[in-house]
């Protein structure tokens, strides 16, 4: 599908925002029909962008120059509707306000604007604002004659100036952190090896991460508590992880401008508290997560897209988690609304859609249709960027072996099997838990015993030994494979 600029800006606007632009338009023109609006009324009403058939509804002999028209008033809708509700329009109009005085000659006036200005970036954090506000303040000192205030003034800039870049600067290099957290999380699910733990030690290693709290921005301290909450999650240790993600809520709540700068991380942070409270067996807890989710507003459609497509990943997290997969297929079969969604994940929110691809699979596995499961693994490993969580996609492998044991495919499995170790120790992923499922599975293909429960005891025995281990244990956060194992033996 042909991607267009008019049709993607107009599938994103809001409710409140199409309506709006239709005032909008109204207010500004004479006329009692405009062509752009009935423009906008066919395209909304589409479900992809076909150009034929709009030309064709609109008989124009000049249809992109009237499209082009279109794209100009959204933009101004848009701007129009959005005007003063930022921190930063806000700050804006103020220094505007404090130009337009200033000039007329009402200095007290203007001075005003400035220190409501001031006070505004002062409570929001904006140093960048607070620096080029301190500017201004010396521009208008200078025309005073009092010497002494300006000489004041410009002992409290010097000051300011200091702790607004050092204050800036922290923010950069805690931004870096986050950054190199993200391309982890990007890479990895858990931690496997000695050398990955040794390395993402070495982030938490540095002096920025042992300063004062009381010395950091918020916006720091934000970055802070997700970097430490992302690092205790890869090491498998829930608790701690958990706690982190709690204090980083914390301060968005004690100051929401953060919010408003960062809705996408804010939403992200508190999906993952509600994922922890699920792994860490907080029943109640996960509710009132769940329910602050749907109770959050994002300010984007797309925002509020991602909200639903949270929602249903953390809810068939959670039914699998408990074991209750009956629960979790009926969920994933009554959730039609959610398919379209889910066909567009993987290139918006990869994290999520593999979430959602592993845990679809482990439901179905856990009430024995492996059919079903394999189609849902398949989808996964026909898609994934094998370079991103590069374990998932490896452990995705491995079950995909154990779903072709299940359906009795001996013969592709066969080549599967040779094929996924080449793979692994390609990959240099070819761990005890790997080696012991693919013993597992050549030994079933040698067994010559129907019904011998004997392998499956074997297997069982070993995952027993490596969940004692505290880097092999963290395999089992992609999925847990006793109780397909408890049914097997039993």
């Amino acid at each position: 599908m042909k991607n267009d600029i008019v049709f993607d800006l107009i599938k994103s606007m809001t409710q409140a925002e199409k309506r709006y632009f239709k005032r909008h338009a109204t207010l500004h023109s004479e006329k009692k029909e405009n062509k752009y609006v009935r423009l906008f009324d066919l395209m909304a009403g589409q479900n992809e962008f076909i150009r034929s058939a709009l030309e064709k509804s609109m008989d124009l002999p000049n249809f992109a120059q009237e499209k082009r028209h279109l794209y100009t008033r959204l933009l101004a809708s848009l701007s129009a509707f959005r005007r003063g509700a930022s921190v930063d329009e806000r700050i804006g109009t103020m220094l505007n306000n404090h130009r337009i005085l200033r000039q007329k000659g009402a200095r007290s006036y203007a001075a005003k604007e400035l220190k409501r200005a001031k006070k505004l970036a002062e409570d929001t954090e904006r140093y960048h604002d607070l620096i080029k506000i301190s500017q201004m303040e010396t521009s208008m000192y200078r025309d005073e004659t009092n010497l002494k205030l300006l000489e004041d003034h410009l002992g409290e800039r010097a000051q300011l100036l200091h702790l607004s870049t050092a204050s800036m600067q922290l923010d950069i290099e805690f931004e870096i952190e986050y950054l190199n957290m993200v391309k982890w999380n990007k890479e990895i699910e858990v931690v496997r090896t000695p050398e990955e733990a040794a390395a993402l030690d070495k982030i938490i290693e540095k002096p920025i991460f042992y300063l004062k709290e009381e010395s950091l921005s918020s916006k720091s301290k934000i970055y802070k508590h997700y970097i430490m909450g992302l690092f205790h999650f890869f090491k498998n240790d829930f608790t701690n992880s958990g706690i982190e993600f709690e204090k980083q809520l914390a301060i968005f709540t004690k100051f929401p401008h953060n919010r408003e700068m960062n809705p996408t991380l804010f939403l992200r942070s508190l999906g993952n508290q509600c994922l922890l409270s699920s792994k860490r067996k907080r029943h109640l807890q996960f509710n009132e997560d769940m329910e602050t989710i749907k109770l959050y507003e994002p300010p984007t459609s797309e925002g509020i897209r991602y909200r639903h497509y949270l929602i249903h990943m953390l809810e068939i997290m959670t039914l699998v988690d408990q074991n209750d997969f009956s629960g979790a297929v009926d969920l994933i079969e009554s959730k039609q609304e959610h398919l379209q969604l889910h066909s567009e994940a993987n290139n918006m929110w990869y994290i999520e859609w593999m979430y959602v691809c592993f845990n679809t699979a482990s439901a179905y596995i856990g009430i024995g249709d492996y059919q079903q499961a394999l189609r849902y693994l398949n989808e996964f490993l026909n898609t994934a960027d094998p370079r991103l969580k590069q374990d998932t996609y490896c452990i995705a492998r491995v079950i995909n072996l154990l779903l072709h044991f299940e359906l009795d495919n001996r013969d592709l499995l066969e080549h599967q099997l040779e094929s996924t170790k080449r793979y692994l120790k390609s990959r240099k992923r070819l761990f005890k838990f790997e080696r012991a499922v693919l013993q597992f599975i050549r030994k079933s293909l040698n067994e010559t015993t129907a019904g011998n429960s004997g392998p499956f005891r074997w297997l069982k025995k070993e995952l027993a030994q490596i969940q004692k281990d505290p880097l092999e244990k963290n395999v089992f956060a992609y999925f847990n494979f006793m109780p397909w194992l408890d049914r097997k033996v039993d």
